[in-house]
């Protein structure tokens, strides 16, 4: 102690507001200045900021976002990859069922129902199902096609009309007997006037 010099020989004060401790001539200054902050609610120090401040990288990067998103799609790739294990039993599965039943001869089972995947997202026009990046695109382009597209008129069903009868210069008149007698038509008649001799006519003779 001795060898101090007595320019720093001096006892030191703890402030009642911090605790830290100063020198008695400056001790009241930082009290006062000291009570003044405690009372202002001090912004947490971005460290991360300052350090970014002054370089390429813009200053709403935040790696703990990035670590967020990374974290979600990691764990929708084991969703996705529950999924397509469970398909993969389920056809093992019915594929071993088929191949008993066509050994007994016992009817076959019916075809598995298709798997759809939840995260895949439908289109509203043509009902199609893509991944997220893949629908943003589509969607718009599918939308548009469609209102491009011209309204088709509804459909009509149209009747086949039957086959018009040809002219025939002969009539066909079944008998009685079964048989079949040609009387001529008013087509093979003689144009122009003429007379028919009543009495000598096969008709009136019995």
């Amino acid at each position: 102690m001795s060898n101090i010099p007595e320019e720093f020989n001096f006892t030191l004060s703890p402030c009642h507001v911090c605790g830290r401790k100063f020198r008695s001539d400056i001790l009241n200054r930082h009290q006062e200045v000291c009570s003044k902050l405690a009372k202002k609610k001090r912004k947490v120090f971005d460290s991360e900021k300052m350090r970014i401040s002054g370089t390429d990288i813009p200053v709403h990067y935040n790696p703990k976002n990035k670590n967020a998103q990374a974290y979600t799609k990691s764990e929708q790739k084991k969703k996705n990859w529950r999924v397509k294990h469970d398909e993969l039993i389920n056809a093992i599965r019915s594929a071993r069922s088929y191949e008993i039943s066509k050994a007994t001869g016992a009817p076959l089972p019916p075809p598995p129902p298709p798997v759809i995947d939840p995260s895949f997202v439908q289109c509203d026009y043509c009902g199609r199902r893509f991944n997220e990046k893949a629908a943003e695109r589509h969607i718009p382009f599918c939308k548009e096609k469609q209102m491009r597209l011209p309204s088709k008129p509804p459909q009509v069903l149209r009747i086949a009309r039957p086959a018009m009868p040809t002219k025939k210069n002969e009539r066909e008149v079944s008998s009685g007997y079964g048989q079949k007698s040609r009387i001529p038509g008013p087509e093979s008649q003689p144009k122009g006037d003429y007379k028919v001799n009543l009495v000598s006519s096969p008709l009136f003779l019995c």
